[in-house]
């Protein structure tokens, strides 16, 4: 079974550091969804987060990123 391990909370609390740091140390894959919707939508996250002006709509897309 895959464990997964999720941070999320206010902006610049060191977020990815903590996780990039975890991640090394339990010798997992370390993924940041907000590079990986940048990739996917070719945006800044404020461009982001103008596609999709809703908390809703970008929670979902959010969402289907991770699935």
């Amino acid at each position: 079974m895959e464990t997964i391990i999720l941070l999320f909370g206010v902006s610049n609390v060191g977020k990815t550091t903590t996780g990039r740091i975890l991640a090394d140390k339990l010798g997992v894959q370390f993924i940041d969804l907000d590079e990986e919707i940048k990739k996917k939508h070719k945006v800044t996250m404020e461009g982001f987060a103008n596609m999709f002006p809703f908390a809703y709509s970008r929670a979902k897309e959010a969402g289907d990123l991770l699935t």
